[in-house]
């Protein structure tokens, strides 16, 4: 049996995290476990950072050992604690593939937390997006003014009132 993973121009394969999501609502805990890597340079060490966005705007992370190899294999679980469903359902796991003592970031994989599923143990294999460009390049001519009718809407934290200006 024969999967492709991306349409892509070159021969490199596509980096795979393999992970497993389980919540306990009970506890309120999630456990996400981090099995292994796929498809990255055997020469360097590489560890997995993971951050929970909850959707009550909380910020959790972790991040494993740094292990070297072509297909490192962590088994490292992160314990995401007080975390009921609506938390989960609205936020989302980002999953950073790190070289080197978390220097270099080589991918990023998201999971949104609409589609992990709650009620059971499930495998997640999550494909990590690499190559990212370090810099940002544009061109002025690329860019529109602002039309001279444009409204602007300010709602600053510390007010309770809206200021609309023209």
């Amino acid at each position: 049996m024969m999967f492709v993973l991306a349409d892509s121009s070159t021969d490199e394969a596509a980096i795979i995290l393999r992970a497993d999501i389980l919540y306990n609502e009970r506890r309120q805990r999630m456990s996400v476990f981090i099995r292994n890597l796929e498809h990255v340079d055997e020469k360097l060490k590489h560890a997995v950072r993971c951050m929970l966005y909850t959707a009550d705007g909380r910020r959790m992370g972790k991040h494993t050992k740094c292990k070297k190899g072509f297909n490192p294999y962590f088994n490292e679980e992160f314990k995401f604690r007080n975390l009921v469903r609506s938390d989960i359902r609205g936020g989302h796991l980002v999953f950073s593939v790190v070289q080197k003592h978390k220097k270099n970031v080589v991918g990023v994989g998201i999971i949104p937390g609409c589609r992990i599923n709650l009620d059971r143990d499930e495998a997640h294999n999550i494909p990590i997006c690499s190559k990212i460009p370090n810099q940002f390049v544009y061109n002025m001519e690329d860019i529109t003014r602002e039309p001279e009718s444009l409204i602007r809407i300010l709602y600053p934290k510390s007010s309770d009132h809206i200021e609309v200006y023209q």
